[in-house]
């Protein structure tokens, strides 16, 4: 395999900066399964199944920029850390919602016969873990390449406590 060549610090932040962008918009929306219209539950299940399906982009698509991550010289923005931390709440809060509806969704299953919602559930709220996981992931890698990537103090040897002293004091 030939070597890919190191990218160009905006390219690596555009393409972190993309993959963070419209992760979450749509998880703030109503997820309480109504009973009733079939057309309702039906409709519900596809959200949910196009939920998770988007999750799963992301995921094969944060892989990617691992490796890419890896491969760079730049040190990655703070903004673009905060990004991450952004889209981990808006997951944790997506997370939080389902799970607490968890009695609703197996109530209305059982109410409505409905042997495909409660998968799509599941599936989709093991998908926003794993994303979240992920996103996680990812936060550490780039704030562990940032430390790597920046310039080293060369240091120099201390002999003696008036050294020390001065030292420390520099970093008051």
């Amino acid at each position: 395999m030939l070597a890919q060549p190191v990218q160009p610090k905006a390219d690596i932040e555009g393409k972190l900066r993309s993959f963070t962008s419209g992760m979450t918009p749509g998880l703030t929306e109503e997820w309480y399964p109504l009973p009733g219209a079939t057309e309702r539950l039906s409709a519900l299940r596809e959200k949910l199944i196009n939920t998770m399906k988007m999750f799963l982009a992301r995921m094969e698509y944060g892989a990617a920029l691992l490796n890419e991550i890896e491969g760079s010289d730049d040190i990655v923005s703070d903004n673009v850390l905060a990004l991450f931390e952004l889209e981990q709440e808006n997951l944790r809060h997506f997370y939080t919602v389902l799970t607490t509806q968890k009695d609703s969704f197996v109530a209305l299953c059982e109410d409505c016969h409905d042997d495909r919602l409660m998968p799509a559930y599941t599936d989709t709220i093991n998908m926003a873990k794993s994303l979240f996981d992920m996103l996680e992931k990812m936060r550490w890698l780039i704030e562990e390449h940032n430390i790597d990537c920046s310039p080293k103090n060369a240091g120099h040897e201390i002999s003696t406590v008036d050294e020390l002293r001065s030292v420390l004091a520099s970093w008051r």
